[in-house]
C-alpha cells in the first residue's frame, strides 16, 4: 500500500463522515475540530486517492480529546496503526497539550502500550465533559485513559 498521513482537509468531510459511520462512531464535532485531524490516503486507489483513515483531536486549552481512529480494513496494518498514534501524540505535543484523553472500549491494551492510563470517570477535567465524546456515551461501556506529557 502506498499512503499518505496528511491534515485533513474540508473536501475531506464526506469520506471522513463515511469512514465513522461504518464503524459506528460519533462523528459530532468533526467539523468544528478538523485543523486537528489526519487522513490516511491509499495513493492507488483509481481514479483518486481515497481515504482510508483517520484520527483526530478535539482541544480544551492544555487538555485534549483523541478521537475517531478509524482505518478501513483493507488498509489497515499494524504498522499504519501505530505510527497514526505516533503522529496525533506529536502533534497535541506540539500543539501545546499536556495531557491526552480517550475512550476505549476493547482497545486498552494498546493504548496502554502508548503509557495511557486508565481514570476513573469522574477524575476527566469537566472542560471536557462538554465534548460529545463525553456526553454521548455510557462510562459504563468505555474506559476513559489519560495521557500526561513527560
Amino acid at each position: 500500500m502506498s499512503i499518505v498521513v496528511r491534515l485533513a482537509k474540508e473536501n475531506d468531510m464526506i469520506a471522513m463522515e463515511q469512514l465513522l459511520d461504518k464503524t459506528k462512531l460519533n462523528k459530532v464535532g468533526i467539523a468544528e475540530n478538523l485543523d486537528n485531524f489526519l487522513v490516511v490516503e491509499d495513493l492507488r486507489s483509481e481514479p483518486l486517492p481515497s481515504i482510508v483513515g483517520m484520527v483526530g483531536l478535539e482541544i480544551y486549552g492544555d487538555k485534549g480529546i483523541l478521537r475517531s481512529l478509524v482505518l478501513r480494513s483493507e488498509g489497515w496494518n499494524s504498522k499504519v496503526g501505530v505510527e497514526l498514534i505516533a503522529l496525533i501524540i506529536s502533534y497535541g505535543w506540539r500543539k501545546g497539550l499536556k495531557e491526552i484523553y480517550l475512550m476505549a472500549s476493547s482497545s486498552r491494551s494498546f493504548f496502554e502500550y502508548w503509557g495511557f492510563v486508565e481514570l476513573a470517570w469522574d477524575d476527566v477535567p469537566d472542560q471536557l465533559k462538554v465534548s460529545s465524546q463525553f456526553t454521548e456515551y455510557n462510562p459504563s461501556y468505555v474506559t476513559v485513559m489519560r495521557l500526561v506529557k513527560e
